[in-house]
């Protein structure tokens, strides 16, 4: 079988798209300002190297053995999993590339030499992320537990090779669907698997350190638990633990052949006709963003809305977000991704003792549900933020060159967000807690989440008020970096949240001053935020 590729345009292209991938998240230039973006990139990589110290545990003092086996493997498994998630985040619309495939369609490019610059890119893509992760671990062994230079190096070696592992089957499985499915169909499909996938990667940071007591790695062994053999992490597990003398050599051949029969099928189901996927994917990109769907009636919400909205930009600002959440698959799930975080952070207070009546327990009773408060309390500036991105934002010139008040139509964003998502979120809220506490104690407690988001939200837009739709989506920031951002950055409301409970729900007669004091900042904030929103705004230049 002869490959038709040239080595010199693989390493070109190769070395273009991880340039203009990190150039593109370094720094963008605003009014002759160049704003560093590389923060975001470093910090999710720190990220990544704490979490690598929550995997070391599952080593602890076991270094050799087939319980050292078993603590790869779901090392292992780990990684191979949250590699194929970010893939399917990091990677848009799977393994392909419009938009190259539109640059290098009219130049001497083979489609095999493109599959295979793309190849590249994927690997090394997933080598960042598994090294960042096993470099804890790796120095653990070696430094600490003595486990010996060629076991830890087998160990590195194994999650890498299945980490890449983990992304060839990423790559085959979206072969599979391309041949099968419809554009449309398998649009919805990649934007389901990302949406969910994102969640997994956030939900494992939860479980993993609390798997991890409850686990006997003396007891997870192919003698004691034969099934093991069929899971592909035990065959790289086996893999790390060949210098121990105790694995199977035939299950880590097993692991290299499973490697190899998946990066010969990604070959034979993409590579012949990979620009000519990518380029009819570029074709049907527009064509289906512009596809009607079948139920056109108005919601009553939206007719309501539009009745009592008393501007013009209130009025385009709502249709204009009806049109994305139907027609933006990627919009649609940044909006709804309230629901599966809530889900998760409910799961969370669930797990560290479950949710107390905020007016009846101790102030410390209620520490587990921290991060749900947290996420309510900034959930309209998560919702702002997925507003202010679009893959489209080059279409947002319509703004700025409008005779519309910038801030008027800014303002009708945040006040079509609370219609149509913040206030049923806190209602879906209260009827959650009213299953933990009494309905009336629930209801007021949501009222003074409300308030507090709201006083929050106010200061947001006063001091980072963008357009909508007007900043390029930012595919690096993954759901582990948001993870960990929203606990860091929700500190402030929860201060204010516990600061209310102790003072207002603890004492009667202090309840309705402590809420009314909230509302009247707020209200007091909103003069200041519409000069400080037009003043912002009015300076503002369009960067398409």
């Amino acid at each position: 079988m002869s490959l038709n590729i040239d080595y010199h345009q693989i390493l070109a292209l190769t070395r273009y798209a991880l340039l203009s991938e990190w150039r593109q998240a370094s720094t963008r230039v605003t009014r002759g300002r160049r704003k560093s973006r590389r923060g975001w990139a470093y910090g999710t990589i720190a990220l990544y190297l704490f979490v690598g110290l929550f995997l070391i545990r599952l080593f602890s003092s076991i270094y050799s053995g087939e319980s050292f086996i078993a603590a790869a493997s779901l090392i292992i498994l780990y990684e191979a999993l949250v590699t194929a998630s970010n893939i399917f985040l990091s990677f848009g619309a799977g393994f392909l590339s419009p938009d190259e495939a539109r640059t290098i369609a009219p130049m001497p490019v083979s489609s095999e030499t493109f599959f295979f610059s793309r190849l590249a890119v994927l690997v090394i893509y997933t080598m960042i992320i598994t090294l960042t992760l096993t470099l804890a671990p790796f120095i653990a062994l070696f430094f600490v537990l003595d486990a010996g230079l060629v076991t830890s190096l087998l160990f590195l070696l194994a999650c890498i090779l299945s980490s890449i592992t983990s992304a060839m089957a990423v790559v085959v499985l979206y072969g599979l669907l391309q041949s099968r499915l419809s554009q449309s169909a398998l649009a919805k499909a990649i934007g389901y698997v990302q949406f969910f996938g994102s969640f997994f990667v956030a939900f494992s940071f939860v479980i993993l350190p609390r798997l991890e007591a409850h686990l006997d790695l003396e007891r997870l062994t192919i003698s004691a638990l034969p099934w093991l053999a069929y899971l592909p992490s035990y065959w790289f597990g086996s893999l790390a633990g060949l210098a121990s003398g105790s694995a199977n050599p035939i299950l880590a051949v097993a692991a290299l052949a499973l490697l190899v029969v998946l990066a010969v099928a990604c070959y034979v189901l993409l590579a012949k006709h990979y620009q000519a996927h990518a380029a009819e994917l570029a074709i049907a990109q527009p064509r289906l963003a512009g596809k009607k769907p079948s139920n056109t009636r108005d919601s009553r919400v939206f007719q309501l809305y539009i009745r009592f909205a008393r501007s013009h930009e209130a009025r385009a600002v709502f249709m204009l977000l009806r049109a994305q959440f139907r027609y933006d698959m990627k919009f649609r799930m940044a909006m709804l991704a309230s629901l599966p975080v809530t889900v998760l952070y409910l799961i969370v207070a669930l797990l560290q003792g479950g949710i107390h009546d905020p007016f009846a327990g101790d102030i410390r009773s209620i520490a587990g549900t921290q991060f749900l408060y947290i996420f309510a309390l900034i959930m309209p500036l998560v919702l702002m933020q997925s507003v202010s991105q679009s893959e489209n934002y080059k279409a947002a010139w319509i703004f700025f060159a409008a005779p519309v008040d910038r801030a008027k139509l800014l303002l009708a964003v945040r006040n079509a967000l609370l219609v149509s998502m913040v206030l049923p979120y806190m209602a879906l809220l209260a009827v959650t807690f009213s299953f933990f506490m009494p309905a009336g104690h629930a209801v007021l407690h949501v009222l003074v989440l409300s308030a507090i988001a709201g006083l929050i939200f106010q200061t947001y837009l006063m001091f980072s008020a963008k357009m909508p739709f007007a900043q390029p989506r930012q595919q690096g920031r993954t759901s582990v970096a948001t993870f960990f951002a929203i606990a860091f950055f929700g500190l402030v409301p929860l201060a204010l949240l516990l600061a209310e409970m102790y003072f207002g729900y603890r004492m009667p007669g202090m309840f309705w001053p402590s809420f009314a004091l909230i509302l009247t900042l707020s209200a007091l904030m909103e003069q200041t935020v519409r000069f400080r929103i037009r003043k912002k705004l009015d300076r503002e230049e369009f960067e398409g």
